[in-house]
């Protein structure tokens, strides 16, 4: 679904409407469900987001904090694999092109009219069809070095000797962990909390009264160029054009009417504002929670700059 990338995602899993990082099991539905509409500020003339900042975009790992956790989490890999006498080659990193460096970016839908005159609603979509070089699979000994475990596990409890070396638990991929989050069982990711709030806030704000007002004229204004979407989340979501990855002329005339309707009754701007406001609520109703994502970021940050220099 085009809806899985009106938020932003990250690099270390597959992204789902650019809401998503990758540690929550988010989908609109989950423990901010309780948290009742919050009290909207001021609401701004809005329709590109290229330089709109949300709350939550501390507690989520930038593209580049990304790829600086997975170059870190591979040079340790590197390192540990070549003490049990094996070359472990890894693919060369890059921040991933189909993640914007804004979380908002690609937040609220088309809203730019040069990209949907040339990509419909496609944006993200060609940038997401490079492949990571893919290295060949250890096995054997090699295997069990990497991931500490002897049978068919993905990971094991470590222990066993190779080469004259005892290997850490969850092999050389937990020595990676533990250098970066301290346990060789958990990785670096985005936190559920942290994640579900930034789905759930974008897809609550368009079900509230402030923003399902001015899809109303939205879709007023779509009718008068002659389509019918109740709202900006279902042409974005058009079976007829769902899947592609390069526009359809059709998709094209949509995408364009659906960013002049959105400047002309300032939908970007009332979604977000709103967007906002629930983000902002989240995390005053938990806020030791939410300090210990971002510190914890800041940790994994600090560690992958010892690995790199060390």
């Amino acid at each position: 679904m085009r809806t899985a990338r009106l938020a932003a995602s990250a690099a270390i899993c597959v992204p789902v409407l650019l809401v998503t990082g990758c540690g929550g099991g988010g989908d609109g539905k989950g423990d901010a469900d309780a948290v009742p509409v919050p009290k909207v500020g001021a609401v701004q003339q809005m329709l590109s987001t290229e330089k709109v900042s949300l709350p939550i975009e501390p507690y989520l790992l930038s593209p580049e904090q990304r790829l600086q956790l997975t170059k870190a989490h591979d040079a340790v890999q590197v390192r540990c694999m070549s003490r049990f006498g094996f070359d472990h080659p890894r693919p060369v990193r890059e921040k991933d092109p189909g993640m914007p460096d804004r979380l908002a970016l690609w937040r609220y839908g088309a809203n730019d009219i040069a990209d949907a005159e040339l990509n419909g609603y496609t944006r993200g979509v060609k940038r997401q069809q490079g492949s990571v070089e893919k290295m060949p699979p250890p096995s054997g000994e090699a295997l069990v070095a990497l991931t500490g475990a002897s049978d068919n596990s993905k990971f094991g409890p470590g222990g066993q000797t190779v080469n004259g070396e005892k290997v850490p638990d969850h092999g050389c991929f937990g020595e990676a962990n533990k250098a970066l989050t301290g346990s060789a069982g958990r990785g670096v990711d985005d936190t559920e909390i942290a994640v579900d709030a930034n789905i759930d806030s974008v897809f609550k704000a368009a079900e509230a009264p402030q923003v399902t007002a001015v899809f109303k004229k939205w879709s007023a204004c779509m009718a008068e160029e002659g389509y019918t979407y109740a709202t900006p989340l279902e042409s974005l979501d058009d079976e007829a054009w769902s899947g592609n990855v390069t526009a359809s002329q059709a998709e094209i005339a949509v995408a364009v009417a659906d960013v002049r309707c959105k400047e002309r009754h300032n939908v970007v701007g009332v979604w977000n504002a709103v967007d906002v406001a629930y983000q902002k609520q989240y995390i005053e109703a938990k806020p030791e929670a939410f300090a210990e994502v971002r510190n914890a970021i800041a940790s994994w940050m600090d560690r992958a700059a010892d690995v790199r220099t060390g």
